[in-house]
């Protein structure tokens, strides 16, 4: 697996426009269609990558945690 660096965005920034397909209602999701919302939780991750299994069920927790909260996922 190679390094690659990433660049930590400034928490709490405005995120800039997007449209990203959310897999969980499999439809295409612009940031003005998130306008009201208090959060947004964006993962990139693979079903391949062995850190994303190694994490797997932690994300599956909090996904739960946050469904019906104001953060929008």
């Amino acid at each position: 697996m190679s390094l690659t660096p990433s660049n930590m965005p400034v928490l709490g920034m405005k995120a800039p426009e997007f449209t990203l397909l959310n897999p969980v209602i499999g439809e295409m999701v612009t940031l003005a269609d998130l306008d009201g919302v208090a959060g947004l939780l964006v993962a990139f991750i693979s079903n391949h990558c062995p850190y994303v299994h190694h994490i797997q069920s932690e994300l599956t927790r909090l996904g739960s945690e946050l469904k019906g909260s104001d953060i929008s996922m």
